[in-house]
């Protein structure tokens, strides 16, 4: 049996023994959540997501990362920024990714919605957005992961 802060409220754990909880300090929310990962994705699931969805309100998250084919991460950052702003709700990151010979950039869709079908459609726009400049500018996009 652990011993919670006083003022915290249990979260129910039915996989394993670790504790968690969740605490409110004024307009601060701090949750504790155990490292061991069933257990850890098992309480994020269950009590946490419907406590989170009360809490927060509804919301949808995408994700979609490819590669390029381009050496020189500066070189596009202007044009990414213009993307993000274009699109309300994306962020995109890029970084480096193995280099040598083929020297490749790892670029990341993030998108948030009011629903994971409207986050995706989101990062569908910029990242179709992004492919069109990518090719008017000759950068070959080489691997997709095929998430948005």
């Amino acid at each position: 049996m652990a011993r919670l802060p006083r003022g915290s409220t249990a979260l129910d754990n039915q996989v394993g023994g670790a504790p968690a909880f969740l605490m409110t300090l004024g307009e601060t929310t701090l949750v504790a959540l155990p490292g061991v990962p069933p257990e850890l994705f098992w309480i994020w699931e269950h009590p946490l997501v419907p406590y989170l969805d009360d809490l927060l309100g509804p919301g949808g998250f995408a994700e979609t990362t490819f590669q390029i084919e381009h050496r020189d991460e500066s070189s596009i950052a202007a044009m990414l920024q213009e993307i993000q702003k274009r699109h309300a709700g994306v962020y995109i990151k890029s970084r480096a990714h193995g280099f040598g010979e083929e020297d490749l950039l790892r670029i990341t869709v993030h998108a948030t919605g009011e629903s994971d079908t409207s986050a995706r459609a989101l990062a569908n726009a910029a990242l179709a957005d992004l492919r069109e400049r990518f090719g008017a500018l000759q950068i070959p996009v080489t691997e997709s992961d095929g998430r948005s």
